[in-house]
């Protein structure tokens, strides 16, 4: 099973024009991201 793990940085601009910065755990295999990891309890997963 090929899978890989990435650590993103991600900024949003929200709409009280305040920016904020949070990091995902993104797991991918065969090339499709099957789960992005809020960190604080929260996902999006496939299947």
């Amino acid at each position: 099973m090929e899978e890989t793990l990435w650590d993103s940085a991600n900024k949003l601009r929200g709409t009280n024009h305040k920016n904020a910065t949070y990091r995902l755990n993104v797991k991918v295999q065969y090339g499709k991201v099957v789960l992005i990891d809020f960190g604080n309890g929260g996902s999006v997963h496939n299947g």
